[in-house]
């Protein structure tokens, strides 16, 4: 795998292999472990890389963390076989490293502009809402037109869900989730755990979503990891492609 530097300070990508156990890996999915797909459910998840991604957590003693947008529901039916830990919906559902799960209650107020998202949407061809439950997600890949009026449904329904929900913008979609979490706290919190203290936390994002996460990284010494184009003005690590990362993963697993 190609990896270009931004950094010529931090450890490098390419020097790591599954027998220097000082590091801890965390991905985020979409875009970054699979390719985006025309819609959230058409996403294909090659059992190849559950299967590494499930053998790499075990080589590196836990150190492994799937960091996502998704609900944890999407990660134990995608990636049945993996694990380890995971921090969904942004970091406000968590599966820790010792199994234990945490889910946060979204509340009345929060279902009403869901239900306010669903029923104006109805109306509108081209946009597809995601929910996920603790959060929810209008996508306009398919109508790229109709990027204002999207942005004028979610912020509808902002005001509606109250002070503690936010909008957040990535590719082709808005979606209003909890202000409660990111994907920065979400990795320092899993790096004051016992399977991952102490080592060097190298994390890869695709989009604006995975800025804090990949700024947490660096931050605490270790690797931010671009996936495909660069993030906006953050200056990371970079990996071609998604392909190119599983590629990755399945040669750290051991499995070529």
């Amino acid at each position: 795998m190609h990896v270009s530097k931004a950094n010529s300070e931090s450890t490098s990508l390419a020097a790591l292999s599954a027998d220097n156990a000082g590091y801890a890996l965390f991905f985020d999915i979409d875009g970054t472990l699979l390719d985006l797909a025309p819609t959230p459910d058409s996403v294909v998840v090659d059992p190849a890389l559950v299967t590494a991604l499930e053998k790499l957590r075990q080589r590196l003693s836990g150190a492994v963390a799937i960091v996502t947008g998704r609900p944890l529901e999407f990660v134990a039916e995608r990636f049945p076989s993996y694990s380890g830990a995971v921090a969904a919906l942004h970091g406000t559902e968590f599966r820790l490293p010792s199994g234990h799960v945490e889910m946060l209650e979204p509340g009345e107020q929060f279902e009403r502009a869901k239900d306010f998202i669903r029923q104006t949407q109805a109306g509108i061809a081209g946009l597809l809402v995601e929910d996920k439950g603790n959060a929810i997600a209008v996508h306009f890949r398919a109508a790229p037109d109709k990027e204002d009026i999207a942005r004028e449904l979610i912020d509808a329904a902002e005001k509606l869900a109250g002070p503690d929900w936010r909008v957040q913008a990535g590719k082709f979609v808005f979606e209003l989730r909890s202000r409660n979490g990111d994907k920065g706290a979400a990795l320092r919190r899993l790096m004051r755990s016992a399977a991952f203290a102490g080592r060097l936390p190298i994390a890869f994002g695709d989009d604006l979503t995975d800025v804090p996460m990949l700024q947490a990284a660096m931050d605490m010494g270790g690797l931010g990891v671009a996936v495909g184009d660069a993030i906006g003005d953050l200056s990371t690590d970079r990996v071609a492609s998604p392909e190119a990362l599983r590629a990755w993963v399945i040669e750290m697993a051991g499995e070529q």
